[in-house]
């Protein structure tokens, strides 16, 4: 019933049966399967799921979970002109630099109490971080650049718009060539980062991660994986409950 043409009726009831924003996994697709034909068959729903995927109908969420495809963005944030400026100039000076670079005021788009003024980290392998401090301070000679710095130290020594060089996980995930930020990345770093977690109070994290969850793609294999390295999957599991890749309540 499935497998003739995609303007078949059986197969559209099926696709908007597949919950918004919420992945599934084989179980519970052919669960889905069954509610539309109850004689459906276990043995067609690997031809299903290639059918599904391939009119991108579904996506991969993570191993073997979908997600019904074009239901939630991907977070992709827009850096700041002088964010794009280091950008390009790490990038030509340091060509195999694994880094991320953040606008701290991107962190508005969840916050209640919004930050007035940007800083921007950038974060590198901390074997490669004075060199680059070296070399940001040499190209912004007139801006406040610090290095791994106490709160305090940001408090007193951060002027304009700051640029904080930070030692970046050895295992984080990365988006790749544009050093952007990836939102599996941040959540974690939510709780598990100094410098970042003193921008805001943690009281409003809750509720900035069920923002992210309504708006945005989230590969939850990678962000327990990375939660897992930073001792805080017990933190995001309380968040995400239902993830099969948290830490289960003990009963």
């Amino acid at each position: 019933m499935y497998c003739d043409v995609v303007d078949n009726k059986s197969y559209r009831k099926l696709v908007r049966l597949c919950p918004v924003g919420e992945p599934i996994n084989r179980t519970q697709l052919l669960a889905l399967c069954r509610q539309v034909d109850p004689s459906f068959s276990r043995d067609s729903l690997s031809w299903l799921l290639y059918f599904l995927l391939k009119n991108k109908d579904l996506e991969k969420a993570g191993s073997s979970l979908y997600m019904r495809r074009g239901s939630l963005k991907r977070y992709e944030p827009h850096p700041s002109f002088l964010a794009y400026d280091l950008q390009i100039k790490l990038q030509t000076e340091f060509p195999n630099l694994k880094a991320v670079i953040y606008d701290t005021t991107s962190l508005n788009e969840w916050l209640n109490e919004l930050l007035a003024h940007n800083s921007i980290l950038v974060e590198v392998n901390r074997h490669s971080a004075p060199v680059v401090f070296d070399s940001i301070k040499s190209w912004f000679s007139e801006k406040s650049v610090l290095l791994n710095p106490t709160e305090d130290e940001r408090y007193l020594y951060s002027k304009g718009e700051p640029i904080i060089v930070a030692d970046l996980h050895v295992r984080a995930p990365l988006l790749g060539g544009n050093y952007s930020m990836c939102l599996e990345k941040l959540i974690v770093d939510l709780f598990a980062d100094d410098t970042l977690r003193s921008f805001f109070s943690a009281s409003e994290i809750p509720e900035m991660v069920s923002l992210m969850k309504k708006k945005y793609f989230i590969d939850e294999k990678t962000l327990f994986s990375y939660a897992k390295r930073r001792n805080v999957d017990q933190e995001v599991s309380l968040l995400i409950p239902s993830s099969p890749y948290g830490r289960k309540k003990k009963k």
